[in-house]
């Protein structure tokens, strides 16, 4: 079961601005029977041995036990900040936040005493092989997205569907067509997808160039000129949160974005993702025995100022808010690799295969009265 608790704020039709906790389910389930019980066995390949799952209720033949997309290793289901494969290798409990109860959360504790806290050192690590994507074709599925151009028109979900949504913005809004492709598709929906890469649908002026700012704007009156002449049912605005503007410069531009849109479509707004200081894949291929150091923890990757300015600004405005972080920075740390899935395909994008493995999470944060 997935879970998301909602908060309200503007609602329409069954759907609210969201405030989403993460990823949740009821971990206390009938163990497995066909579990083995040999300690070094994975019979799922996912890094949990079948009897850690057995013992916490995971199931050892699915690497996903919710079917949220989230593979069950990178789970924190105590919000202790250590994931399930971390718990595992410090032999603490997953269920339970103070394994030892001596006041100090599991993820806090120093269990090698070399003075740095577990919660930092979890994924000092080799990168596991077989990897999806390799490291060599981490950012080479040009299907639905070109980088440094946009969308490429090819990804449309269910080309006969007659509901009809849209995703618009920059290249941040592009690394989500594929979940949204692979969710049309099983929903029959229509995608439109809309975004051009360094092109914020947000009114602002992204570079300091003259020439490619006005381009953008030209651009954006174009597109929203077109949702208004054929309003889809739902249209998802989502952009990189580091161009430089102003908190005050983003929310005009963010409100004139949703002022600009059919007043008869849904807007949702989608947080943006992580940003990490190195470019992941060389990352790794530079430290393929230990794969924290290529990650940061999720205070430093996410912008909680500005995806709380997005979220006033959604509500306001009749909108709503929805974020996918709890499931790329599910733990303390937001990982670049959960199980066998690379998760970035550079310092801020999300590989094709992640963003796809993330379908139904997304799908199930959208508006609930779209058919389905």
């Amino acid at each position: 079961m997935l879970a998301a608790a909602l908060a309200v704020g503007a609602s329409f039709s069954g759907v609210a601005a969201l405030a989403v906790q993460g990823p949740s389910v009821d971990w206390q389930q009938t163990a497995d029977a066909n579990c083995a019980t040999d300690p070094g066995v994975d019979s799922d390949g996912d890094g949990l041995t079948d009897v850690f799952e057995q013992l916490y209720g995971l199931y050892c033949q699915s690497a996903d036990t919710d079917g949220d997309g989230l593979l069950d290793p990178g789970e924190d289901l105590d919000h202790d900040g250590l994931s399930n494969l971390a718990e595992q290798t410090l032999g603490t409990n997953p269920l339970r936040k103070d394994t030892d109860r001596d006041g100090t959360p599991d993820g806090m504790e120093d269990s090698n005493h070399d003075g740095h806290v577990d919660w930092k050192q979890q994924d000092d690590r080799p990168v596991p092989q077989p990897l999806t994507p390799t490291l060599a074709q981490a950012n080479s599925d040009f299907i639905c997205y070109r980088p440094g151009v946009g969308s490429t028109g090819k990804c449309v979900g269910d080309s006969q569907g007659t509901t009809r949504i849209a995703i618009f913005g920059d290249s941040h809004a592009g690394q989500w067509i594929a979940s949204l492709d692979r969710y049309s598709k099983e929903h029959h929906w229509r995608l439109n997808a809309v975004a051009k890469s360094g092109c914020p649908s947000v009114h602002v002026n992204p570079t300091n160039d003259a020439d490619f700012n006005a381009e953008c704007r030209t651009w954006r009156k174009s597109s929203e000129a077109k949702f208004r002449a054929k309003p889809p049912a739902l249209v998802i605005i989502s952009n990189y949160s580091h161009y430089g503007s102003t908190p005050a410069e983003w929310q005009a531009g963010l409100t004139k974005t949703i002022e600009n849109l059919p007043q008869s479509s849904h807007i949702v707004v989608l947080a943006d993702t992580p940003q990490f200081e190195r470019i992941v894949p060389k990352c790794l291929e530079n430290h393929p025995q230990n794969i924290g150091a290529c990650e940061r923890p999720r205070s430093d990757a996410l912008k909680a100022k500005h995806d709380n300015l997005e979220k006033s600004t959604a509500v306001a405005h009749g909108a709503a808010f929805i974020s996918m972080n709890p499931w790329v920075c599910p733990y303390q740390l937001c990982p670049v690799i959960v199980g066998h899935l690379l998760l970035w395909r550079d310092s801020n994008h999300l590989t094709v295969t992640y963003s796809r493995q993330l379908s139904e999470a997304l799908g199930a944060l959208l508006p609930a009265d779209l058919p389905r």
